[in-house]
């Protein structure tokens, strides 16, 4: 088998397993989000995705020994035109790593943009609940302020009748009135 087909094999066999790695990450993705609580899915979403990135990783660089493995056996053979050829692989090969690097690196940027969006949302969402229990607890406050207000108003107007009577019926009996005495009066009735 010629360098070129041998090379073409392992191109294809790392092609082919990508697309099954990508396939199964998928299934693996939409189970996991269907039996996990909802809470979990950005977890569980962030360690797919580092597994799923790790795994092309190792798939790349097994590629690439695969490639260097097989230009090493192949290299006592090779003459001037295979040279070419062969440094010409290597070019392609090196691009294809960058274009994986860089898919890695967007694909990362892209995950930290969505958590830090959802932890603004959520940030968000904690900040109104919180203002909204401040406000209730306040309105609650100023009720029970109020109640107490209207309990003591009628304490004192009970206290007041009282007395009226009291004294009426002291003046009936004789006696003087008792809102007459000088009683010492308090201030927080």
């Amino acid at each position: 088998m010629s360098p070129q087909a041998l090379e073409m094999q392992i191109k294809k066999q790392f092609q082919d397993t990508c697309k099954v790695q990508n396939k199964q990450y998928k299934a693996l993705r939409n189970h996991q989000l269907e039996v996990s609580p909802r809470g979990d899915h950005k977890t569980i979403l962030k360690g797919l995705k580092e597994e799923q990135t790790r795994k092309l990783a190792f798939l790349a660089e097994q590629y690439e020994q695969s490639i260097n493995e097989m230009m090493a056996s192949q290299a006592m053979r090779l003459e001037a035109e295979q040279e070419s050829e062969c440094q010409a692989l290597n070019l392609q090969l090196k691009q294809e790593m960058e274009l994986l690097d860089a898919y890695q690196t967007k694909t990362k940027s892209q995950m930290e943009t969505q958590h830090e969006r959802e932890q603004q949302k959520l940030e968000q969402k904690v900040s109104i609940r919180r203002a909204h229990l401040e406000q209730k607890i306040e309105e609650e406050l100023a009720a029970l302020q109020k109640e107490r207000t209207e309990k003591i108003k009628h304490l004192l107007e009970r206290q007041d009748r009282e007395i009226s009577a009291f004294d009426s019926e002291s003046r009936s009996l004789g006696f003087g009135s008792l809102g007459s005495l000088d009683f010492p009066k308090e201030d927080n009735r």
